[in-house]
């Protein structure tokens, strides 16, 4: 065999690799029926953690991540939907109290804050008709922030992600990373990239 068929086949080789690592099933993708609105999301939000001593022992309160794009005839924006819940049950009001501490956090990737004002309290606010991650528990509390992709970029490159609701400072009000990886959010960076060029 010549080198250059061997030099070809290799090439093919990795390409098709290439074309594999990342694929749909790395995101979700589906159209809203009834806005119209094409929305992609990231499959595994990432989920932060922090013990609420007042509430009682082994009390821990959560807040999912995830990113996704809604897309309405090529105009693009990004969001990342914040879904807190609780190891205890919390009425839907006491959540709705507590969201108020969240019209603006700053969310830390490594060591940089990036300043997040929410947008909307609910999907609805969006222009979109269902939930695009689904709550752990029905009286858990989905509220939105439009990021950018750098900021997303920002994210998926960070080893560490802390959160601080409000303008909460003290060390135990601060949630860090309990679950969940940013390969998710890299893998829906390039899926939404890719579709940019199309």
């Amino acid at each position: 065999m010549s080198n250059f068929r061997l030099s070809l086949i290799t090439l093919l080789a990795v390409s098709l690799a290439a074309c594999v690592t990342i694929s749909d099933k790395d995101s979700r993708s589906w159209l809203d029926t009834r806005t119209a609105a094409a929305i992609t999301a990231q499959i595994e939000p990432i989920v932060l953690s922090r013990e609420d001593f007042p509430a009682g022992v082994n009390v821990r309160d959560y807040v999912e991540i995830g990113a996704f794009e809604v897309n309405r005839s090529g105009a693009r924006k990004y969001y990342l939907a914040f879904t807190l819940w609780s190891t205890i049950d919390r009425s839907v009001s006491q959540w709705s109290r507590t969201a108020v501490g969240y019209s603006s956090v700053t969310l830390w990737a490594d060591d940089q804050p990036i300043q997040l004002k929410i947008s909307a309290d609910s999907h609805t606010d969006l222009g979109i008709s269902t939930p695009v991650f689904t709550r752990p528990s029905p009286t858990a509390h989905q509220m939105y922030y439009e990021v950018t992709l750098a900021q997303l970029s920002a994210l998926a490159q960070a080893q560490r992600w802390t959160l601080a609701p409000g303008g909460m400072v003290e060390e135990d009000q601060k949630f860090s990373r309990w679950r969940g990886s940013t390969g998710s959010l890299s893998r829906f960076i390039t899926i939404i990239n890719r579709n940019v060029g199309h």
